[in-house]
């Protein structure tokens, strides 16, 4: 199954650790990731999650996450597609936002079954689009693929 983070899962662990929602989303992602190659999934990216990165302004949560993206990285590939733009026009007239259109765009092209973010405006437009790909919150996918075996 291939797996698409955004960027809002790599900075989670920068996030307040003392809310709980905050935290269970953290230690999902990091099983998530612990467990990718036990459960045959595949994490899939782009340069849209790196340019994402860049345009933190907070340089100490910038790197943190990048050095966390960067450690994933093992079992990551970079792709982007030349059609992507025009799809990401799409998601947009459905009000997701033009990052966040990318990713999914991204997705979409790059066989994505699942993308997780931890955004709920994103969860919740992305809904609205006629997208084949599952965009959920780690958490609750982690609780839906557990609960299904």
């Amino acid at each position: 199954m291939k797996i698409y983070m955004d960027v809002c899962c790599y900075n989670r662990p920068m996030d307040d650790q003392t809310q709980e929602r905050v935290h269970v989303e953290t230690e999902a992602i990091f099983y998530i990731l612990k467990n990718l190659d036990k459960r045959g999934w595949d994490l899939i990216g782009s340069s849209v999650v790196e340019y994402e990165f860049k345009k933190n302004s907070d340089v100490i949560k910038q790197q943190s996450a990048y050095k966390f993206f960067d450690y994933t990285k093992t079992t990551y590939n970079i792709l982007d597609y030349p059609d992507t733009q025009a799809r990401a026009n799409i998601f947009q007239s459905h009000g997701i936002g033009s990052i966040d259109s990318l990713h999914l765009a991204i997705s979409e092209c790059a066989g994505v079954e699942v993308l997780l973010t931890t955004d709920d405006r994103f969860i919740k437009a992305a809904k609205r689009t006629d997208t084949k790909v599952k965009v959920i919150n780690p958490l609750i996918w982690l609780m839906e693929v557990s609960y299904n075996e």
